[in-house]
């Protein structure tokens, strides 16, 4: 069984989104159904933050990090129940690589020019692909995680979806943090 979520932009330039379970077509959706994101995802140069049911009372955040490094090319998440961290693979790919907390490997695999990424585990098994939206507004992309994976991974996942989202698009712009 597979989960789906789908990443807007928090803003015009902003490097957060706003993440719906689900598949979402467009803005004007969310707006006439009334319906509230149920993540947002915040990486920055201050750190890295994955909130769960934001705007409401019962919003928290799931996992934070902070960038480390002079070229931040790499991130250490530390919460209650993670300790672990996340590395650009190379300096001139955008992917990314990390560890769950139970020391299994994964890694974003982002061919160039090319919409859809995948995260594959340690025995290349694809655990999630991310469906990138070329030409919308507001709307980043669909990520759909495979299986079933343990519920302390599905917020790295998430994170680390975003982490490379933001690599592609300041690559594409020509920045380079």
């Amino acid at each position: 069984m597979s989960t789906s979520y789908t990443f807007f932009s928090k803003g015009a330039f902003s490097p957060s989104a706003l993440v719906y379970i689900g598949i979402v077509e467009s803005k004007n959706s969310i707006a006439e159904n009334n319906i509230k994101p149920d993540f947002e995802v915040n990486v920055n140069r201050d750190g890295l933050e994955l909130r769960h049911k934001p705007g409401t009372d019962d919003a928290r955040v799931l996992i934070s990090g902070k960038f480390e490094g002079l070229f931040k090319r790499s991130a250490r998440f530390k919460d209650m129940n993670i300790d672990t961290t996340a590395k650009r693979i190379e300096l001139f790919l955008s992917g990314w690589s990390f560890v769950d907390e139970n020391g299994n490997k994964f890694k974003w695999r982002i061919p160039i020019r090319r919409p859809v990424w995948y995260l594959r585990d340690d025995n290349g098994n694809i655990v999630a692909e991310f469906q990138r939206t070329t030409f919308s507004l507001g709307k980043i992309g669909t990520l759909v995680i495979h299986n079933q994976v343990p519920e302390l991974l599905q917020p790295l996942i998430l994170l680390t979806c975003k982490m490379a989202h933001n690599t592609v698009r300041n690559s594409e712009h020509g920045l380079f943090i």
